[in-house]
């Protein structure tokens, strides 16, 4: 990884300038999305920033996390913790939060993480995850436990993540 925070940081503050001028728009129907990409890929600073931009907007949140194995494994090294465990810990889920992917946690066979507690984590903040099986099949990789996810009582959608999008894909 090469950390660039200066330019994650520039990166932000024209994504703020973006979503402001949507939202005045005088058509009134456009709104922003607070989009850190990665979980592994933005610094605790900058995904701190951007909760409390979402909190104090009223706009949702949204990363990718959980979407890979190399990921996973990242994450673990620097925390100690898995990805899911991690966003929990600075207060990155919640009912306004979508996750995209959350595929590897650690109840997937893949992980071979010895905790069952991120399924949970997601259920009991109210967090929302989108599902996008189309470029994971491709991989040949999968969700391994839909009904998993909906007996833990996770809003589980339909996402789209690759272009063009394509929800009928999906």
């Amino acid at each position: 990884f090469a950390w660039d925070e200066a330019a994650g940081k520039l990166a932000m503050d024209r994504a703020i300038a973006v979503m402001n001028a949507a939202e005045q728009h005088p058509c009134e129907r456009l709104s922003g999305v607070v989009f850190p990409s990665q979980i592994d890929t933005c610094t605790e600073e900058l995904f701190r920033d951007a909760i409390a931009l979402s909190g104090e907007t009223g706009r949702p949140i949204t990363t990718h996390i959980s979407q890979a194995i190399i990921e996973f494994l990242e994450m673990v090294r620097r925390h100690g913790i898995t990805p899911i465990q991690w966003a929990n810990q600075i207060g990155l889920l919640g009912p306004d939060t979508i996750l995209d992917h959350a595929i590897f946690v650690d109840s997937h066979p893949a992980t071979n993480w010895h905790t069952r507690r991120d399924l949970d984590l997601l259920a009991d903040t109210g967090t929302n995850v989108a599902h996008c099986p189309a470029p994971f099949a491709r991989y040949g990789y999968a969700l391994t436990d839909f009904g998993a996810y909906e007996r833990a009582g996770i809003n589980l959608g339909i996402g789209t993540d690759v272009a063009p999008h394509n929800l009928l894909e999906e």
